[in-house]
């Protein structure tokens, strides 16, 4: 038996193409449209901030059009460069795209519901260093990049978040350096202690976010006075990977003999598993500081921990042979 295939004719196979044509016109139509009603801000959560002090930012999205809209970022953060310049545009400081460990979580896309407005906090300091910055106003340039498309359907996995095109956006604000008061800075520090680490006696509980924020803000704090908290926050355990490596991370710039005791003790404890290997290439990078006294405190740990090339893969000295 022979099976006859039927090929469409010339007029279908044009209906067939034209349909297709129309079908893919009208989504990226509708995108680009729906695209035109969002508005893009950023905004600083104070006027005014010391050296080293992390900077909140607040992203925000508003929709003026009458479909909802949700923004899927590209890598596991909002920001994909981070410019400090100064008013007259030069530019002072660059921060890269922050890269995170393969197979990390990627957020929750931004929803943009119809004549709604919606928000996420992006905290400066984890791109760029406001530390050195003398005191005036300068410009921050954020650029996001992320790919637009409809509001989540009911059921996931239909593929509607590959339908929308990749966007850049550029946005501004304006920040303020002022000269160090030291207790009001140790004031900012103890009140954001306590809204990472709130306790059941708190008058005004903070919210999830509101306690992951000044979890946030106190790993990326560039002060000497900030390392007791950032200590605290290595040895209670239960933090986020990403919070742990910040914090390490600003344990090692922090240059203190401090820093090195209080990491080699989270490493020996068996503390902060997750981000062992930063912990051990902290101290190495406490030791390139070059200041005796953190030398001298980590002779004994690097004759038991190598400065292993492998990430996932630390190999320990047997001091015994």
């Amino acid at each position: 038996m022979v099976t006859r295939v039927q090929h469409p004719s010339c007029g279908q196979a044009i209906a067939i193409v034209w349909s297709g044509w129309v079908l893919f016109t009208s989504v990226g139509m509708c995108t680009a449209a729906s695209s035109q009603s969002l508005r893009w801000s950023l905004h600083a959560s104070r006027d005014a901030h010391y050296p080293g002090e992390p900077v909140l930012l607040t992203l925000t999205v508003s929709n003026s059009g009458d479909q909802g809209q949700a923004a899927y970022f590209e890598d596991d953060l909002e920001v994909s460069s981070v410019e400090i310049r100064n008013l007259s545009g030069e530019v002072l400081t660059r921060g890269s795209t922050i890269n995170r460990a393969a197979g990390g979580i990627r957020p929750t896309p931004l929803q943009a519901p119809p004549g709604r407005t919606s928000s996420r906090s992006v905290v400066l300091n984890r791109w760029c260093s406001t530390l050195l910055l003398p005191a005036g106003t300068y410009e921050v340039v954020c650029r996001v990049r992320c790919r637009l498309a409809p509001e989540d359907p009911a059921q996931p996995g239909t593929g509607l978040r590959w339908r929308g095109s990749v966007q850049t956006k550029e946005l501004r604000v304006n920040v303020s350096i002022v000269q160090m008061d030291l207790q009001k800075f140790r004031d900012r520090l103890e009140r954001r202690r306590t809204q990472a680490f709130p306790t059941a006696f708190m008058e005004k509980f903070p919210t999830v976010a509101e306690e992951y924020t000044a979890r946030e803000m106190l790993a990326s704090t560039e002060s000497t006075l900030a390392v007791p908290y950032q200590l605290q926050m290595l040895t209670g355990g239960g933090l986020a990977t990403a919070l742990g490596r910040d914090a390490v991370n600003s344990l090692a710039r922090s240059n203190t003999l401090e820093a090195a005791v209080g990491l080699m003790k989270l490493i020996e404890n068996g503390k902060s598993q997750d981000v062992r290997w930063d912990l051990i290439q902290a101290v190495y990078r406490l030791r390139e500081s070059g200041q005796p006294e953190i030398i001298t405190a980590t002779d004994g740990f690097i004759q038991s921990y190598e400065r292993s090339l492998l990430r996932w893969h630390q190999v320990e000295r047997d001091v015994s042979n």
